[in-house]
């Protein structure tokens, strides 16, 4: 059992090493087309683009704070 929560905590952390690298990457889009004054996209396309990069730090920040509980679990036990 405990190795099953030992691989569920690595992929977790995984999981949120790779969301912060997606938010970063479409947060690194969003500031590259809103450089060029907003010639490269629709005012609501770019608000679009910021809606998602939002959302992906926020789900960033949901699941590494699920993987440092889980950490601080299985640690306690």
């Amino acid at each position: 059992m405990r190795s099953m929560l030992n691989i569920y905590r690595i992929n977790l952390q995984v999981l949120s090493i790779l969301s912060l690298a997606a938010a970063s990457s479409s947060a690194a889009v969003i500031d590259v087309l809103l450089e060029f004054h907003g010639s490269h996209c629709a005012p609501r396309l770019c608000e679009r683009y910021q809606l998602s990069a939002m959302m992906a730090f926020l789900s960033w920040l949901l699941t590494a704070a699920s993987s440092l509980f889980n950490l601080w679990y299985i640690a306690s036990r």
